[in-house]
């Protein structure tokens, strides 16, 4: 490629919102997606009970698009400084829900949260605890569902065949009455993490997943802080709510050749995990995550 050509690059900007409660956990996206000339819309439903786990992806047209709002053809977001809102209707498949607002958005401490000469990336939690009330159905079942749940908002450009990323670990964890949210972003550059609750703000933070001998999570641990002043936050994994390719979420992205799709994604493994753990004194509930791409 001649050192002055463009390099044509994939722009995402998402939505991340999830539920969970004593029995339940969900976790839904709504995105748009740009690849040169080309703009569309993205939405996903993950929602686990202790019977079943059901999952639906569709493509859609994008009608609206601002920094709070993003309308689909079949999906709504929309947020203020108190609440968001989204509805996801896949047919068959559907999702009503009010996120209210129990913490405001957290600072970001690094703006962007990651660039270099080809890439940009900022992260935003929105809110690392939120009051959910939300309505699932299923064909012709409809679900009332109270928990509580969490939202955070990417933006990235991005070559369209590199992704600069090596490893990612997320979490996002709730206790009756507390949150805490846990990064950490490996590229070839740098190591970027940051552990944040209520009472605590860290960057020194480092996290082992530990695998059992066929290669399944078993657990997510979280050191957090020095050597001498360390707090440790042990994640035992109860379920794994998701592990497959980045671009293989459902049938709609198996339009895209496997080969194409590893290579957009540098053959990026998503999985997530459902956690509890107990920390300083208190029962903790919710979702952890490994991103790991190979080139």
């Amino acid at each position: 490629m001649d050192k002055g050509a463009k390099i044509m690059k994939v722009k995402l900007e998402k939505w991340y919102m999830d539920f969970t409660s004593e029995k339940e956990v969900g976790f839904y996206y709504i995105m748009r997606i740009t690849i040169g000339p080309l703009a569309f819309g993205f939405s996903g439903i993950n929602h686990f009970d202790s019977s079943r786990s059901l999952q639906s992806f569709k493509f859609s047209r994008i009608n609206r698009a601002s920094f709070h709002v993003l309308h689909l053809s079949k999906a709504k977001f929309s947020s203020n400084i108190h609440t968001a809102n989204l509805q996801i209707d896949h047919g068959r498949t559907a999702i009503e829900g009010t996120w209210t607002f129990l913490s405001p958005p957290l600072r970001r401490w690094r703006k962007p949260l990651y660039k270099d000469s080809t890439c940009w990336c900022d992260w935003k939690v929105w809110t690392p605890l939120a009051e959910v009330d939300l309505v699932f159905y299923q064909g012709k079942k409809r679900f009332h569902l109270k928990g509580t749940g969490y939202i955070d908002f990417v933006r990235l450009s991005l070559p369209f065949w590199k992704m600069p990323f090596q490893t990612l670990y997320w979490g996002r964890m709730h206790s009756p009455r507390s949150w805490s949210v846990f990064l950490s972003l490996q590229t070839k550059r740098e190591d970027i993490s940051l552990y944040l609750d209520p009472q605590t703000s860290a960057q020194d933070v480092s996290v082992l997943l530990k695998r059992n001998d066929l290669g399944k999570a078993q657990s997510m641990s979280w050191v957090i802080g020095h050597p001498s002043n360390r707090l440790v936050f042990e994640g035992n994994v109860t379920r794994i709510l998701e592990a497959q390719d980045v671009l293989d979420k459902g049938r709609s992205l198996r339009i895209l050749p496997k080969g194409i799709r590893r290579k957009l994604s540098s053959s990026c493994r998503d999985e997530k995990y459902e956690i509890v753990s107990h920390f300083r004194g208190q029962s903790y509930h919710g979702i952890m995550e490994e991103v790991a791409c190979h080139e």
